[in-house]
């Protein structure tokens, strides 16, 4: 794949002058994985967290951060039990 240089930049691309991850670097970037008796032990735990349903949503429904917090009323329609995440 070519690289793309930077205007004024006679070295190539900005891939040419960083350094690559350490072993460690990538082993920490790894994901936790939960278990169904974990999640649920969780969720037992913080059933009277005003965040609830966001646990419950992140736990069980898989939404990430930034879809959470970036919903919002008109997301939800409470008549037909159905949310829009965008």
């Amino acid at each position: 794949m070519p690289s793309c240089p930077i205007p004024g930049d006679a070295s190539g691309g900005p891939d040419r002058r960083a350094d690559r991850p350490t072993a460690a670097a990538r082993r920490a970037s790894t994901v936790a994985v939960r278990t169904e008796q974990q999640f649920a032990t969780f969720l037992a735990g913080v059933t009277q967290d005003r965040l609830y349903a966001a646990w419950w949503l992140a736990a069980l429904r898989g939404l990430r951060r930034d879809e959470l917090t970036g919903l919002r009323w008109t997301d939800i329609d409470l008549q037909t039990a159905e949310l829009a995440v965008t």
